[in-house]
């Protein structure tokens, strides 16, 4: 149950912050596009990283 609840708060976390992203983008319109897609390929390493932490601690 513990890893089914992470993965779906983590997708929760992650349609927010699309949401978020979305609310930016029609703010500051076109001016920070390149700078948005280095933000996208970080995050996408970072659950990587937090499964490899969660198999460590059992």
């Amino acid at each position: 149950r513990t890893k089914r609840e992470r993965k779906e708060k983590e997708k929760r976390e992650r349609k927010e912050g699309k949401r978020e992203k979305r609310k930016e983008e029609e703010e500051e319109g076109e001016g920070k596009k390149e700078e948005r897609e280095e933000e996208k390929r970080k995050p996408a390493t970072h659950p990587a990283i937090h499964q490899i932490e969660i198999s460590f601690s059992y």
